[in-house]
């Protein structure tokens, strides 16, 4: 019978793309020509480099993260996303351990963690308060999969786990985007239907 080990041994290795880099050229045939690996040093073949057409076939299809209605199945207007702090969590130096980390990938565990100071855990708590009371509790519940008592217990100021927080959070963030992007969009409606009005005789 065949092990774990040998399962894992047996799998093919994901295939490494090359990182191609060239000198400059006024001509891109001879550029393309020149063309090499910046990691390994080896010739990088032309055909398997990418034309414009390539590149940007797909380039639609991204999503837009600095916008909210930036996704690429989204239609009508976009906006800026504004990042507004409601606590301040402190952690140890950005260069703790970055070095490890490069090589070794990303380690929650690496980074030093002081969590929230007092008086800010109680200012997010009483803010995502209001968030919800604005929302609607049921509403927030349903779209959260938080039972609706956790959530009563957490607005009558009980502790409740980090991971219900975070659901709870995103819940309302979402619900606050979607309010939004239909806000954009109605006054949008009504400003060309006034300048649709203006035009008539």
């Amino acid at each position: 019978m065949a092990s774990i080990a040998d399962a894992t041994a047996s799998r093919p290795k994901p295939i490494k793309l090359p990182r191609p880099v060239a000198p400059f050229d006024r001509d891109p045939a001879k550029a393309a020509e020149a063309c090499f690996d910046r990691e390994t040093g080896i010739t990088v073949p032309i055909r398997v480099l990418k034309t414009y057409k390539d590149a940007l076939a797909q380039y639609h299809m991204r999503p837009e993260h600095k916008f909210l209605n930036g996704n690429y199945t989204d239609r009508g207007l976009t906006q800026r996303r504004h990042v507004k702090p409601t606590a301040i969590r402190n952690i140890g130096k950005e260069s703790n351990r970055w070095e490890e980390k490069f090589y070794l990938g990303s380690d929650d565990g690496a980074e030093i963690n002081y969590g929230l100071a007092p008086q800010d855990s109680e200012a997010f708590l009483d803010s995502l308060r209001t968030q919800v009371v604005v929302a609607g509790q049921r509403k927030i519940a349903r779209e959260s999969g938080v039972s609706r008592r956790t959530l009563a217990c957490f607005m009558q100021g009980g502790r409740i786990r980090s991971g219900i927080i975070t659901r709870l959070v995103r819940a309302a963030r979402e619900r606050k985007n979607r309010k939004l992007i239909t806000g954009s969009v109605d006054e949008h409606r009504a400003g060309h239907g006034q300048k649709r009005f203006r035009l008539l005789p």
